[in-house]
């Protein structure tokens, strides 16, 4: 819904180049600044950290994949890699308890010999 977070910093900074893509993989509640987002405002007001709100640009690509949520299980969750094709070669794991979500990197790299990492808060990813 972006409507607290660490996104709010990251939307101030990147959504203003047209170089940077926006996905959303979840539901965006009407309403929120993600609604807008996903509703193609190319303006939409953002917090500035307590002193009000500024109206940002939004130049981003955004790119929409529905068909995920954020309430699947650890089954649904292999159930949908198992139907993708190809299959990923690299998976980032990046939200959720620490020990379900190596439980579950475990269970994809044991199961379909697939790179998966979880990275700790603030630990940088390389992905090209």
């Amino acid at each position: 819904m972006m409507s607290g977070g660490p996104i709010i910093e990251y939307l101030r900074n990147w959504c203003g180049e047209r170089l940077n893509t926006l996905c959303f993989v979840g539901y965006q509640a009407e309403g929120t600044l993600g609604r807008r987002l996903r509703d193609g405002f190319k303006d939409v007001p953002i917090s500035d950290g307590g002193r009000g709100t500024d109206m940002v640009r939004v130049e981003c690509d955004l790119v929409i994949i529905d068909g995920m949520s954020g309430h699947s299980d650890r089954r649904q969750l292999m159930e949908y890699v198992n139907q993708m094709n190809p299959k990923p070669r690299f998976i980032i794991l990046h939200h959720g308890d620490a020990k379900i979500a190596n439980q579950f990197r475990q269970g994809l790299r044991e199961t379909y010999r697939i790179r998966t990492v979880t990275p700790s808060n603030l630990e940088t990813l390389r992905l090209v």
